[in-house]
């Protein structure tokens, strides 16, 4: 009798502690929560590459008691890491990551910008031809974005393995227009 109570006491509490994932999908990455006000949460992870599909951002909307609400995909047919996610001072939400569906080349900085309900509102990409991957973000007070994240800067004829990794800063302004970008000075 105790180990069934046991048993269904750990059901129960993975149930509340793990988000509800959609059917079919499996997740590669750490997940990233923040709590509602309504008691409940948001939770963001990166699907894995799964039956000839590329990996994608997913954000899952869970109530009070673990049941999940809605959940929603963000971006296209190639691969799309999720990072970081913040609130906004809208009630909405700023999620940062790397796509290599959108943008100017191999892995490029994504900021997408959405509603309490997790509809995007806009989105915007950062990078040239290397890759460069969005970490982490805040939100100014002119409700623009701070974003951090690393860039590839690659020399000589053959860049594949001349490549360097550096820290790379994006100033935006509310609507993820780049006002500024750059690197630390050594």
């Amino acid at each position: 009798m105790k180990i069934v109570k046991i048993i269904s006491l750990s059901l129960f509490l993975a149930s509340i502690l793990s988000p509800a994932t959609p059917p079919g999908v499996s997740l590669s990455s750490e997940s990233k929560f923040i709590k509602t006000e309504d008691g409940g949460r948001l939770t963001l992870e990166t699907t894995k590459y799964y039956e000839n599909r590329a990996t994608e951002i997913l954000l899952t909307k869970t109530n009070a008691e673990g049941n999940e609400e809605w959940y929603k995909f963000y971006g296209g047919r190639s691969y799309d890491k999720a990072s970081d996610f913040i609130k906004t001072d809208d009630g909405g939400y700023a999620i940062i990551g790397s796509t290599s569906s959108y943008g100017k080349g191999n892995y490029d900085v994504y900021l997408i910008k959405i509603d309490a309900k997790g509809n995007e509102q806009w989105s915007q990409t950062y990078g040239a031809f290397y890759n460069e991957y969005g970490h982490s973000l805040t939100q100014k007070s002119s409700g623009g974005y701070t974003l951090s994240g690393t860039r590839q800067s690659c020399f000589g004829d053959n860049a594949a393995p001349n490549c360097d990794d550096e820290p790379w800063f994006i100033s935006t302004d509310s609507r993820g227009n780049k006002v500024w970008s750059g690197v630390p000075q050594k």
